[in-house]
């Protein structure tokens, strides 16, 4: 559900102008809209142009509302980045080398897909040495956004290096961020204007915060508890981010939302940023399909159900797995119950029952009840996930 609510105007020209005879019908009895008279003429025109005016006065509430939030109140929006991954680059003998900035590599993905990448620095390779430092060589994607993440495979030389011998990539590319929608700006915006009082006080605070940092999707408060004693004490909070992926995020994002906090806690409160605890679920199913269906295409719908409701990037979600209108927040939730697997698997089009259900962490399934998660900010993982249909 939005948090941003525009003015509702109407500005349909049809309205207006059905609205403005109306009025006359009832000043004027008897007068009825004729075709080719004046009246009717100039009616239809000035309804025409009152329904351009109330658009562009509708669009430029949010306008203003954007420009207010930018420089009023310091929230800009979240701009567009590339992502960067760091390689090391042998070459074909060691009489030395220069890499010059600028050149440009391709990074496969999955099937056709690639991205292209280039470096961003000079690197020299000196004489005598056949190969950069491990991870010397930054790539950057040429173009912003989160699809270039997550690529690990080597990649291949497009410019004219003729002394480059391989490339390998030291990590998988990371901090690739989208662009902001300026519907989801609008929605972050209000959520940012409820704490301009400036002080962080209550759990949904923290959360809300940690969520204005470029990288965090989503974030837990645990409040009066100590990351680094790993105890409950008074006086202390901490904040487990997430991103989109459900993964812990990255050093850099941490010590920004660290820092940012910092600035906010009242006075004699010790805040801290944690990463979350996983846990992988294995599951072994046995079901029955319905007549008609093919149980192979039956059987891969329900895994991939399974395997997306144990996913990090929906366990804990606020409005409960597959209610995509609020994916912001993070529920404390340290079980997985056998029942709701199985409520999830029965969702799956031409699924008759669920004969057994087995799940386990990490060893071999077997049926219970439920299973406990690991950590103060447990999230799953989807481990194994077997269908057999009988």
């Amino acid at each position: 559900m939005s948090n941003f609510v525009e003015a509702l105007v109407e500005n349909d020209a049809l309205t207006l102008e059905s609205e403005v005879f109306e009025a006359l019908e009832a000043a004027f009895e008897g007068w009825v809209p004729a075709e080719g008279n004046l009246e009717t003429f100039l009616t239809k025109a000035f309804a025409r142009i009152a329904s351009t005016n109330r658009e562009q006065a509708a669009r430029i509430s949010k306008e203003a509302f954007k420009r207010f939030g930018e420089s009023v109140v310091n929230v800009p929006p979240v701009q567009a980045a590339a992502a960067t991954v760091a390689s090391t680059w042998t070459m074909i003998d060691n009489a030395g080398y220069t890499i010059p900035a600028g050149t440009l590599v391709t990074i496969t993905a999955t099937g056709d897909e690639a991205f292209a990448f280039r470096t961003i620095e000079d690197v020299t390779v000196e004489a005598t040495k056949t190969a950069t430092k491990a991870g010397e060589v930054i790539l950057q994607a040429v173009e912003a956004g989160e699809d270039a993440n997550g690529l690990t495979d080597a990649p291949t030389l497009d410019d004219a290096l003729a002394f480059v011998s391989v490339i390998a990539l030291t990590d998988a590319s990371s901090g690739g961020v989208d662009a902001e929608e300026e519907d989801a700006y609008l929605d972050r915006l209000v959520e940012q204007l409820q704490l301009l009082s400036l002080s962080l006080i209550l759990p949904g605070d923290f959360e809300i915060d940690a969520r204005a940092v470029a990288g965090i999707a989503r974030a837990l408060c645990l409040p009066a508890y100590n990351a680094e004693t790993d105890k409950e004490e008074p006086f202390c909070v901490t904040v487990v981010p997430i991103d989109a992926a459900g993964l812990a995020c990255g050093a850099p994002v941490k010590a920004e939302l660290l820092e940012r906090q910092e600035e906010k806690v009242p006075s004699g409160v010790l805040n801290f940023v944690d990463d979350p605890t996983y846990t992988t679920i294995a599951v072994e199913l046995e079901v029955t399909v319905l007549p008609g269906y093919e149980p192979a295409a039956v059987s891969a719908a329900v895994k991939a159900r399974l395997a997306s409701y144990l996913s990090p990037a929906n366990w804990g979600l606020p409005t409960g797995f597959g209610d995509v209108s609020n994916s912001a927040g993070w529920v404390l939730r340290n079980t997985v119950y056998r029942n709701e697997l199985i409520s999830e698997a029965d969702r799956v089009a031409g699924l008759d029952r669920v004969v057994t259900l087995k799940l386990a962490t990490g060893e071999a399934p077997k049926v219970q009840e439920s299973v406990a998660l690991a950590g103060v900010a447990p999230l799953t993982k989807a481990g194994e996930i077997k269908v057999s249909v009988v």
